[in-house]
């Protein structure tokens, strides 16, 4: 297994790739399957025997013991975090792990920076991720992204710091992405990271850039109980920590973050909200008629003890849901399979196709390419992994893939080999 550099990625006109198990996440597993790429583009999919003949002349590449399906899609990360793996003690409170974070943020240079983006691409497309929604507060995704080898959407965060107006950090926070040209593989979209860290007036300029430029928005709102207990009721140890970075903010009295939101407009269609952990059912309805998509993050979930953990209120109410990794700062591997694993233990009657089809289908969904990405089907683009399955498996292929021991030996991503 290679994992090649960006000068020697492979590509051919038309391949087959054929594999024990195709997972299609549309009309079941396919056994002994093929796909047929063109381009971009998957054009057919089928009997590997039966593509084999019907396309004589296409180059082919068969994984004996593998399952083929779509790459996975990391909803909410901050790549240039990596620096702070294992660094940071989340054994306490939120307040006091934000407090630290903040802290050893500013130790971490640009160059830093760079230098966890271009890692935490090889982890995620080691790993089986494709695709990423990277949150940037440096901008240093912005300088690196564009040329990767993976698809992206990075959103540029902004949030309150060191005492300056929000006119000035809007500007600051904007040359941050100075130079970054969207391609085919790599756009973006603007981020005021919470309700708590962004004032109204900064989050109102956010939205309406957004909406100027046409790009998504996303947000870290509704995360933790402190930052319940501070809007609700003004108490908690939040706004001290904040504080005591330059970051305070008088939060309004008597209302939930994401009542405040709504509240005040400040919830556009479509957005897209990481965590969401405290959130009543009124909340849940009207984020639904919002077309909001939830990104959950099992595992910081897990370790913040965020209980309860409102799945399948999401699920019940329509709401779109996908599934990130969040940062280093949280967890210890960018490996989305690792998330997956963690959420079939706090849900447990989800079955192993549910859970896949949010962590692929429930991330295309929340960035407008459910019609185009997350299956393996005809007219879809081609961004396929291939996970080693065991010599005798003849169990429910998805639910094999779905534990602690599994190996991705083949990432393809825009019909371009990238790992193999």
């Amino acid at each position: 297994m290679v994992l090649l550099s960006s000068s020697h990625v492979t590509y051919f006109l038309s391949m087959l790739y054929g594999a024990s198990k195709i997972i299609t996440l549309h009309q079941g597993v396919i056994n002994d399957g093929c796909v047929r790429v063109v381009d971009k583009r998957i054009v057919d999919v089928g009997a590997w025997r039966l593509l084999k003949d019907k396309y004589p002349n296409d180059h082919e590449l068969f994984f004996e013991n593998t399952a083929l399906l779509p790459g996975l899609i990391n909803a909410h990360t901050h790549l240039e975090y990596g620096p702070l793996r294992d660094v940071i003690d989340y054994s306490s409170s939120f307040s006091i792990w934000l407090s630290d974070f903040l802290h050893k943020r500013q130790e971490i240079s640009f160059d830093e920076e760079i230098n966890a983006v271009h890692l935490g691409v090889l982890e995620c497309l080691n790993s089986g991720t494709t695709t990423v929604l990277d949150s940037s507060y440096s901008g240093a995704s912005f300088k690196i992204l564009f040329n990767e080898r993976l698809r992206s959407i990075i959103f540029l965060e902004f949030s309150l710091a060191g005492g300056k107006d929000p006119a000035t950090i809007f500007a600051d926070t904007l040359a941050k992405a100075s130079g970054f040209l969207a391609n085919e593989l790599s756009n973006w979209g603007i981020c005021p990271h919470a309700p708590y860290s962004v004032p109204e007036e900064l989050f109102r300029q956010c939205l309406a850039y957004a909406a100027e430029q046409n790009v998504f928005v996303l947000s870290h709102v509704a995360e933790s109980k402190e930052e319940h207990d501070l809007f609700l009721y003004g108490t908690g140890g939040l706004n001290a920590a904040l504080s005591r970075h330059g970051m305070g903010l008088s939060c309004p009295i008597g209302e939930s973050p994401v009542s405040y939101l709504f509240s005040r407009s400040l919830v556009p269609r479509k957005m897209i909200v990481a965590h969401a952990n405290f959130v009543s059912d009124q909340e849940i309805a009207r984020m639904a008629r919002q077309e909001v998509s939830v990104v959950i993050c099992p595992r910081s979930w897990q370790r913040f003890n965020h209980g309860p953990f409102p799945l399948e209120k999401f699920r019940a109410s329509g709401i779109n849901v996908c599934v990130g990794t969040d940062s280093l700062a949280t967890v210890d591997s960018l490996n989305l399979f690792d998330e997956l694993f963690c959420l079939k233990s706090l849900a447990p009657a989800l079955s192993g196709e549910e859970i896949l089809c949010l962590a692929i289908q429930g991330g295309a969904r929340a960035i407008g390419l459910n019609g185009v990405l997350g299956q393996v089907r005809q007219g879809f683009l081609a961004d396929l992994i291939g996970v080693r399955l065991h010599e005798c498996s003849s169990g429910d292929v998805v639910e094999e893939i779905l534990t602690e021991d599994r190996d991705v030996v083949f990432v393809l991503v825009n019909g371009k080999e990238v790992l193999v």
